[in-house]
C-alpha cells in the first residue's frame, strides 16, 4: 500500500505544508477586499456562461442582468455552505429583486457551440454558452456590488467545474 507522509501547496509562489502525518493544516484565506462602486460597469464573459430560467437555456438574446446575478448569488451561497460550514443569511428574494431592476445599458452578446466528448458517458456533452460584454448603470446595485465583486473569483452558472462562467468587470 502507498501511504501519504507529507503534501505540500504553491501558494504565491512559495511552498507550504497543508497535510503531515494525519493532520491537514488548514491555509489561512485572504481576505478579499472589494473594490468602490463604478459609476458604469462592463462585464466581460471570458469562458461561455451557461445558464437556466425555468428549465430553459438562456441565449444572448433573452439574457438580462438578473440571470447573471441569480446565478452568482447561488454559487457564492453554496461555496460558502460547502466550505465554510456556513450557510448565508441573506434575503434572497430581496437582492433577486433588485438585480431584475438593473438595465443593460449596451450588450454585445452572442452564443457559442461548444461539446466534449465524454467517455463515461459515452455521449457528446453541450457546453455551449452566452460569451461577449455587456455594461449596466450602478445606480441601483449598492446591495448587489460585493456579490457581483466576488463573482469574478468564483465562475457561475452550469459547468463551472470545466471552466465555463468566468467573467471579469472593467470599472
Amino acid at each position: 500500500p502507498i501511504e501519504l507522509d507529507t503534501m505540500e501547496q504553491n501558494i504565491n509562489n512559495q511552498w507550504k505544508t497543508i497535510y503531515q502525518q494525519d493532520f491537514w493544516q488548514p491555509i489561512q484565506s485572504e481576505k478579499l477586499t472589494v473594490a468602490p462602486l463604478p459609476r458604469s460597469l462592463t462585464f466581460h464573459i471570458n469562458t461561455p456562461l451557461r445558464t437556466k430560467s425555468q428549465n430553459h437555456i438562456i441565449k444572448a438574446e433573452e439574457f438580462s442582468f438578473s440571470h447573471l446575478f441569480k446565478n452568482v448569488l447561488r454559487r457564492i451561497s453554496m461555496i460558502s455552505a460547502f466550505h465554510q460550514d456556513n450557510l448565508l443569511e441573506l434575503d434572497y428574494k430581496y437582492l433577486n429583486e433588485l438585480s431584475e431592476k438593473v438595465e443593460i445599458i449596451n450588450k454585445t452578446l452572442y452564443w457559442k457551440e461548444l461539446s466534449r466528448y465524454s467517455t463515461r458517458q459515452k455521449r457528446r456533452l453541450h457546453l455551449d454558452g452566452v460569451l461577449g460584454e455587456f455594461t449596466i448603470n450602478t445606480s441601483d446595485i449598492t446591495e448587489l456590488w460585493p456579490y457581483i465583486w466576488l463573482g469574478q473569483s468564483t465562475h457561475v452558472g452550469k459547468s463551472t467545474s470545466m471552466g465555463l462562467g468566468q467573467y471579469t468587470l472593467n470599472q
